[in-house]
Formats: C-alpha cells, structure tokens, sequence
C-alpha cells in the first residue's frame, strides 16, 4: 500500500499470516442479525489487515458481504457470513507463502488434529538444544503425540499447573524414561496462579499456543504464533523463574 515503505512492507509481511490467523480463531458469531460492538471492531480490524497487505479486491470482496448481511433472504446474516471469511481464508494462503519460516506460526481449524500435530511438530523439529513447553493444563498427550518430533539428544522440559495437570501425565512421563533413555525429560509442576500462557520456548525463542495441547482445535480454532522478540524476552525470564520454584514431578 502507498502508506507503507518497502522497509515497513517487509517486516509487516512478517506478521500478517500469524494476525489473520489470529482474527479467524477469534471470528465472532456473524450470523446474528445485531452485531456487537466489539464484533464490528473485528470486522475493523480484518478490513484494514486486508488493505494493507494490498489485497484490495479481497477486501472488497470482504465489505461486500458485511454491507449485504441485511438486504434481502438470500442475502442473510448466515449466507454472508460465509461469504465473509471466504476472502480471509485466501488472503491467509497468500500470507502464507510470503512469511519468513521463523514467523509463519499456524492457524489450525477446528477439528484438524492432524494439522496440529503438522505445524507443532515443525516447531519443535527446529529446537538444537532445549525446548520447555508450559501448559497449566498438561496431559500425557504432550509426550504421547508431539515429543517425538524433538531430535535426540534435545532436552525437554514440561511445566503444568498444581490443580490442573491431568493424572495420565506422571505414567506417560515414567514410560516415557524407560524407554527413551536419549531423550531427556523433566516434568515440573507450579503453583496453577503463575502460569498464564500456553507457551514453547524453542532454544530462547518464545511462541503462543492460543490452546492447551490435549484440546487443540477441538471446539475452537488454534493459534501457534512467535512472540514479539521484547515479549518472548520477557516471557522467558518469566517462566525460568517459575520453573526454578516450581516442585518435580
């Protein structure tokens, strides 16, 4: 877009896959008649992403389906609200193919285990050295399903929380250890008010994980984004202070 320099274009570019994705796990209810306000907010928001990454007729296509929501039967709140997220669902394919591996992350539809089982596993399979996953509301799928995409010899470490950990995760964790003696893990449990995030630190780079692995995508679409390098920063010191306080499992 004109507003942007080609400096600007470039380290948006970086964000616009990971924030489209972000606005479809976070779409409101759009076949209602009466919007909500912070519904109409969203709808702000997708229009303005769409014109800046130029997507011009994509974001015609978008407004087009918002204006005719109440026109007539055929023009219903449900008929456009398809034909609202249809214009999205392209342009995150061609943000998509723009981002820089680094930052693409993922948006996992609801129902799509195996695709997140895919963009997970991409992640992890990056870690050289050490990867710490913190969910307060950790299960044995952690080390069933995603722990094998870590090469050997990556430490991994677990952090959950003291009233929400599941029970099939300490015989997951004493399975795990019998069996895969070049894989180490420790698992450590924290008092549950001082984890707030779903979060992977990959070798000191942290991402988002909008939900917990045992109910990725289940009744909602997920999210896997980088954090913002100062806030990943944070996030770090954060949790390994955490973890440092935190009782072993």
């Amino acid at each position: 877009m004109a507003y942007l320099s080609a400096q600007q274009r470039a380290e948006r570019e970086k964000h616009w896959y990971s924030e489209l994705g972000g606005l479809l796990a976070t779409a409101p209810d759009l076949s209602v008649a009466q919007l909500a306000p912070a519904a109409l907010t969203w709808v702000g928001r997708v229009n303005a992403l769409l014109l800046e990454m130029g997507e011009t007729l994509l974001a015609a296509e978008f407004k087009f389906a918002f204006d005719r929501r109440l026109g007539t039967q055929l023009d219903s709140p449900v008929s456009m609200a398809e034909k609202m997220r249809t214009p999205m669902y392209l342009a995150l394919g061609i943000a998509e193919r723009t981002a820089p591996v680094t930052s693409r992350g993922a948006y996992i539809p609801v129902g799509s285990a195996h695709d997140a089982l895919i963009a997970i596993s991409a992640v992890l399979g990056n870690a050289a050295k050490d990867v710490f996953i913190i969910d307060p509301y950790m299960s044995q799928v952690v080390l069933n399903d995603f722990a094998l995409s870590l090469g050997e010899g990556v430490s991994l470490r677990l952090m959950s929380g003291h009233k929400k950990t599941f029970p099939d995760l300490e015989p997951a964790l004493r399975a795990w250890r019998q069996q895969r003696t070049t894989r180490p893990v420790e698992v450590r449990i924290a008092q549950q008010a001082t984890l707030h995030d779903r979060v992977i630190i990959i070798d000191g780079n942290a991402w988002s994980l909008s939900q917990s692995f045992n109910a990725l995508a289940k009744r909602s679409p997920a999210t896997l984004q980088p954090f913002d390098p100062e806030i990943g920063f944070l996030k770090c010191a954060y949790y390994e202070d955490v973890y440092t306080a935190a009782k072993v499992m």
